[in-house]
């Protein structure tokens, strides 16, 4: 399961919009379906497997396709509830992104009103 996800990680830093873009004989985008998934496993047993998916979703905060709109209240109630794992580096990642979500929000305030 890592290897997997580590793969469709390493896919998403290197062309994140391709996830998110019309597909065609799918009836939806990949990344609404790879959400709601990758929400699940905030909440698996392996710190690797919460830290990956926890970069997977966070690789999209800046691009913000409407699905992270749309799921996120599971979003944030994902991050909040990392915010006090047991594993250092998945902590980290939260603080991290817990910025880069809070400079996106603000952005968007000053900048697109």
């Amino acid at each position: 399961m890592e290897g997997a996800m580590d793969a469709v990680s390493k896919i998403c830093e290197d062309i994140p919009q391709v996830l998110d873009s019309d597909v065609p004989g799918l009836a939806e985008r990949p990344i609404n379906i790879f959400l709601t998934r990758l929400f699940q496993f905030f909440q698996s047993p392996h710190a690797s497997l919460r830290k990956l998916s926890l970069g997977f979703v966070n690789q999209y905060i800046m691009l913000m396709p409407s699905a992270l709109y749309t799921y996120m209240d599971k979003y944030l109630n994902g991050l909040f509830g990392l915010a006090n794992d047991p594993a250092a580096e998945v902590r980290k990642l939260v603080n991290s992104f817990s910025f880069l979500l809070y400079y996106y929000c603000i952005y968007n305030l000053i900048f697109c009103m």
